[in-house]
């Protein structure tokens, strides 16, 4: 149930799933304690936000990339995807789940780096 609940929302970036708990833990009934992150848990943070920076860099300008340049962005996209399937990531996808089957409301996280499809076909059928 809650992997199927993962698919939904596999697509945000690992700190919007951190807004998104922060929001649905403030929202429930319960007492909320807050547990301070650790290193690696924010340095994932940090390279995920990097990386979604150059990937939407990549992604505004699509149609003129070059070969090189398309090469460095599907790179971008495994990286961020190995990423994302890291133990702290996907604690944290079950968690929100949890959350959310629990009937917390989030508001949304607004967000300076654009949210990006995962679908990365365009990028394949090029040459």
């Amino acid at each position: 149930e809650i992997a199927a609940a993962r698919r939904g929302y596999c697509d945000k970036d690992f700190y919007e799933l951190l807004a998104e708990r922060r929001q649905l833990k403030k929202s429930s009934k319960q007492p909320y304690l807050k547990r301070a992150l650790g290193e690696g848990t924010l340095r994932q943070i940090v390279q995920l936000r990097e990386l979604q920076e150059r990937i939407n860099v990549f992604q505004q300008r699509l149609h003129v990339l070059s070969e090189g340049e398309r090469e460095e962005l599907r790179e971008l996209l495994e990286e961020r995807e190995k990423i994302r399937q890291k133990k702290a990531t996907a604690k944290l996808m079950d968690e929100v789940g949890q959350l959310r089957s629990e009937g917390g409301e989030a508001e949304p996280a607004s967000s300076e780096v654009v949210s990006v499809p995962r679908e990365t076909s365009q990028l394949r059928g090029g040459s």
